[in-house]
Order: C-alpha cells, then structure tokens, then sequence
C-alpha cells in the first residue's frame, strides 16, 4: 500500500513552494554570484601571465606539425588529447598571442560552472546553493579550470555526463541513454582522472534502476559504463607505454591537497563543505528510506528519483575518485580533485532542492548565498593575482644580460618546457640532464638519463669551459646551498638502493654534483634581481649567475 502524501519521508510537492518574490530573490542571488564568478575568470586571464610548465606541454602539443605527431605522441602525456585538440582548433582560429589562448583558458572555465548551474537547474535545483557557495568563487576552480590543461574540460565532461545519466533516471529512454552515453564518451576523453567519477555516475543510475525494478534505467547504466570504456580504448596502447616511465613519478599520493582543493578561497569553506555534505547526507537517507513508489502515484516525482542517484553518486564519486588517485600513487595537487567537486556540487545541489525551494528557506538560501559571494569575492581577488610563472619574465632579463659565449643550465629540468617556448635568442643552453627533446614533458629520456647518470657530465664540462673562457655560467631554476665542504658524486645508475626509481631524487643529486663540479673555478655565484613578485609557488624559478675566478697572468 503507498503512503500519503502527508506521512512520506519525500518533501511532499503538494506544499506549496515560494513566493515570486523569493524567486526574485534567487534570481538576484544567482546573478550577482555568475557576475562575481565572470569578474574572476578575466581577472585571472588578466594577470595570469606566461604559461607554466604544464599549459607549455599542451600548447607544445597543440602547436606539432600534425594531428598524426599529436597522436603519435601521447604516449609521453598524462593527459587524453581533446584539450590540446581544442587548442589547436583555437590557434587554428588565430588564438596565438598570450592573451587570446587565456581568453580560450577562461572560455572553459566558465564553460563548465555554466553547465553546472542549468544543469542543476534543469533537474529541479531552483537555487543550487552547493554550486553558488562552494563552487563558483573557489580559488582552485577558477585558476586550474581556466590553465590549458585538462581540468577545465574535465568539469564540463563530467557536468555534461552527471546530468545526462541523471535524466535517464527519471525518464529512461532510447534517445536519453544513447546521449548519455555520448556524454560519458567525451567526459572520459577529457581527463583519466574523470574515469572513476563514470563509473559512480553508473552504479547511481543502477541504484536507481535495482530500487525502481527498471531494466531501462539498468541498460543506461551498462552503456554509461561501456561507452567510457570503448573511448578509452583507442589509448590503451599509449597508456600502457606510459607505464614505464610513469614508475618515475610514483611518489606517492597526498590525499590532503583535498582538503586544501575544497578550502581554497577562505579558511571557512572547508566548515561549509563539511555542513553542506552532512545536510546532503541526511537529506539522501531520508529519501532513501521512503518506500519504492507505485508507478500510478502522484509521488513519482522528481525529487523521488534523482534523490537516491544523487546520493550513490556523491558518496560513489568520492570513494572512486580518492581511491583511484591513491592507487595511482601520483604526488597529488589540489587540482586533480576539481572534476570530484563539480560532481559532488551537483549532487548536493539535487539532494538539498527539496528543501531549499520550501517558503522561508528560498528566501534565507538567497540571502546566504549573496553573503558567503560578497566573503569570497573579498578574499578571492588576491589569489587570482599570481602569475602562473616567472620563467617568461627571466627569460626577458637573459635576453638583456647575456652575452656571446654565455651558457645556461635549466634545473629542474620539468622548467624546460617552460623556457623553449621563451628562450631567450642566441643563448646556449642545456637541461640537467641534458634531454634532447624539451617541448614536452620526455619522462622516458630521463629515465634513459637515470640508467646512465654520467651522462649530465656533459653539462658540467660544457660550464667548466665557458668559466674557463671568462664568459657567465647561468642557471635557471633553484641550486642547492655551496658548501665546499659537501660531498656531492654521480648519482648511481637507477635503481639506486638510496633513489630508486625517484625522479626529483635523481634531478637533485645532478644539480648538487654540478655544483661541487664547478665550485673550485666559481668566483661568484649570485641570484639576479628578477620578478619573484605574486608568482605562483609551483613555477617560481630563480636566474641565478655563475662567474670564474680571474685567470692567472702567464710569463712571458
């Protein structure tokens, strides 16, 4: 027998919902956050500068002679191609200079917090409180949504997927499933990090379908699930040859840069996130535990059904996504979780609509939301400031200082991609190691550098020289504290018991025996007065000058 409407534990649609005049207040309330959030995005467009060394690994792929060699080359990328294919596309359309392919970067980023918004709001959010609060004006959503990389096309892939499988929850259908599953395809293209997230967006649908009893919800659910796996497997050649160089990067997770993903904008939001989560939680239980409705009951509502999948989709999505990142062992950046909180936004925004369009709590949910925008708006501004990297603006300065028979060393040699786009004309200059490609991140050259170490002595010989013949030695990058008195030999081929297979491990005990090399010929080693200002703490290089001691006079 099927409860009332009055005893059911889903909020009952026949009690009336707010005022026009609260509508209006939402409205207004939505606006001034999208009019905030578009102020941050060109803000960020604006100062953001040169490109660090992840967006010069894009660009470097979007700008290779062909689409063959893009693909060709994928094997040494973390990242599926559709974000450098977008790019391409952009320069194709006459995005070349700086700010164009940042106007290109901000285009996605505001992209996805579009699709997020109508999403929720075409699935009955009236107000989508999570994705105005916690979304909208985070730091890390702005900044890393709009870099040329993947995250920005991972939100949109996601959003796009979450709402499509969400809509075949309430009305399965053949033309529903098939784009769904389309929009699973284009979400597992954009990021592989995105993979885990389909594979909870599918097991909500099948919640959905096992507690409806309905064999249509259970087919879009499979073919969510074989449409991400079908796109993934043209790469799987690629990812397979990236595993054997990717044991260099393998440092371990850090699931704490989730927290700071989430708290990004003010010490507050990691308390909002945790209220937003428990009133989304206890929201979801009390949906789920409302008996299975019969088809003919006006109780098949929306809010019925999208409840249960927004519940298993939160909770799935986020025990998928840290696991696989863990089980990944990557050196995890606050970044990689963005793709995670647009779900989980969606999510809260489905579990809390029920609630937030009630009389009073509309009117309370718009006031709250104009407020915590104002506290963000406030203290974002500054976090948008810092320039993505200062190699650009070093490069400039090598461009004044040096002279005819200068060299410059690169250490770290990730900075690499970063300088050959910039490099200044006419300078000699090597990676440490020495890499003979630096367009792109060639981890599997320096695997080859770590099995044969002595290889960097190249380098150290080549700055020997130019000391030698009283021309300047700079570096770019960071250089170890020169203590004389440090031992500092080779580094043993890889694996060293000491090092392993530890890439950075490996770049630095280079860069200290470059050092201890050049420390007897060195008359002066100095910083450069360059620009350290509201840099990035991920790419904030330093230029560094090495001079030699004077030559003795010989007799004549």
């Amino acid at each position: 027998m099927v409860r009332s409407p009055r005893r059911s534990r889903v909020p009952d649609p026949a009690v009336p919902e707010a005022s026009p005049r609260a509508g209006r207040e939402a409205e207004l309330a939505l606006a001034a956050v999208v009019a905030l959030a578009f102020a941050a995005h060109v803000t960020f467009a604006r100062h953001a500068g040169g490109f660090w060394r992840d967006e010069a690994n894009t660009l470097a792929f979007a700008s290779m002679t062909s689409v063959r060699e893009l693909f060709a080359s994928l094997a040494y990328d973390s990242a599926p191609p559709t974000t450098a294919l977008l790019v391409r596309a952009a320069m194709a359309l006459g995005a070349h200079s700086d700010g164009a392919l940042r106007a290109v970067g901000a285009a996605v980023g505001l992209g996805a917090l579009a699709a997020l918004i109508a999403g929720a709001r075409s699935l009955g959010a009236r107000l989508p409180v999570a994705t105005l609060a916690l979304f909208a004006l985070n730091a890390w959503v702005v900044r890393g949504g709009d870099e040329l990389r993947p995250q920005g096309l991972a939100m949109l892939g996601v959003t796009l997927a979450f709402v499509a499988a969400a809509r075949v929850a309430l009305a399965p259908g053949r033309r529903r499933i098939a784009i769904a599953a389309a929009a699973s395809a284009f979400a597992a293209l954009c990021a592989w990090t995105v993979l885990p997230l389909l594979g909870a967006i599918a097991a909500a649908l099948l919640a959905v379908a096992v507690r409806e009893r309905s064999r249509a919800r259970a087919a879009g659910a499979v073919a969510i699930a074989t449409a991400s796996a079908i796109a993934v497997l043209p790469f799987a050649s690629d990812l397979r040859a990236a595993s054997v160089w990717g044991a260099l990067v393998r440092t371990g997770a850090d699931l704490s840069s989730l927290p700071a993903a989430l708290g990004s904008s003010t010490r507050h939001d990691l308390l909002l996130w945790t209220l937003f989560v428990s009133l989304g939680l206890a929201a979801g239980a009390i949906a789920w535990r409302a008996p299975r409705i019969a088809p003919s009951s006006p109780l098949r509502t929306r809010d019925a059904l999208l409840a249960p999948f927004a519940l298993v989709a939160l909770v799935a999505g986020a025990a998928a996504s840290l696991s696989f990142l863990h089980w990944s062992a990557l050196p995890t950046q606050p970044w990689y979780h963005l793709p995670l909180l647009a779900l989980a936004c969606l999510s809260l925004d489905l579990l809390l609509a029920p609630w937030v369009r009630r009389p009073g709590v509309l009117e309370a949910s718009a006031a709250a939301v104009a407020l915590l925008a104002a506290a963000h708006g406030f203290v974002l501004y500054d976090k948008l400031l810092l320039r993505t990297t200062n190699v650009n603006l070093l490069a400039e300065r090598l461009e004044r200082l040096a002279a005819p028979g200068d060299f410059l060393v690169v250490t770290p040699w990730q900075l690499g991609v970063s300088y050959t786009r910039v490099a200044a004309a006419g300078l000699e200059w090597s990676t440490l190691p020495p890499l003979a490609d630096t367009r792109i991140h060639r981890y599997d050259l320096v695997r080859e550098a770590m099995l044969r170490p002595e290889g960097s002595d190249a380098v150290n010989a080549r700055a020997l020289a130019t000391l030698a013949a009283g021309h300047r030695v700079f570096v770019l990058g960071a250089l170890p504290p020169m203590n004389a008195n440090a031992a500092a030999p080779m580094p043993p081929a890889a694996p060293s018991a000491a090092l392993g297979w530890n890439s950075d491990a490996y770049t630095l005990a280079w860069t200290r025996h470059f050092v201890a090399d050049l420390l007897p010929s060195l008359r002066d080693a100095r910083p450069v007065a360059g620009s350290r200002t509201n840099v990035s703490p991920y790419e904030d290089a330093t230029l560094y000058v090495l001079e030699s001691t004077p030559r003795p006079e010989t007799p004549r």
